[in-house]
């Protein structure tokens, strides 16, 4: 079953981040302050989420596989601000193996492809 987690994926630690520092991340972004409603229960990052897309502003998301899966097999990042649209595919180490980077090239959100990223590693370990 395929699961979307409204989530930062940290790649440099390798590790999907709480919802309070994804939040977090986003307020800095975009210059808001809900990391406390987080905090207290009052929104979830699903919830911030939407807002944010509603309001134009960045956010984050990861696809897994299954729920308690270690690493999402893709995650993506949304910043209208800067008309950036990136997917970034992990293989079974949580290692960035591919990116496709988007940019909007019209208002009423035609995106381009701008640029792909193949990442090859000469071993197959976790390293």
């Amino acid at each position: 079953m395929k699961v979307i987690k409204y989530l930062n994926y940290w790649d440099v630690n390798k590790k999907i981040n709480t919802e309070k520092a994804t939040v977090g991340k986003w307020d800095l972004w975009n210059g808001t302050k809900l990391k406390k409603k987080i905090e207290n229960g009052e929104l979830s990052s699903l919830d911030v989420a939407k807002n944010n897309h509603n309001k134009h502003l960045g956010y984050e998301f990861c696809a897994l596989e299954n729920d308690n899966d270690a690493y999402p097999f893709c995650y993506v990042t949304v910043v209208p601000k800067n008309k950036h649209i990136g997917i970034n595919f992990l293989d079974y180490a949580g290692r960035k193996y591919l990116s496709y980077l988007f940019h909007e090239v019209k208002e009423d959100r035609i995106l381009f492809l701008q640029e792909i990223w193949y990442y090859h590693f000469t071993t197959e370990s976790g390293g």
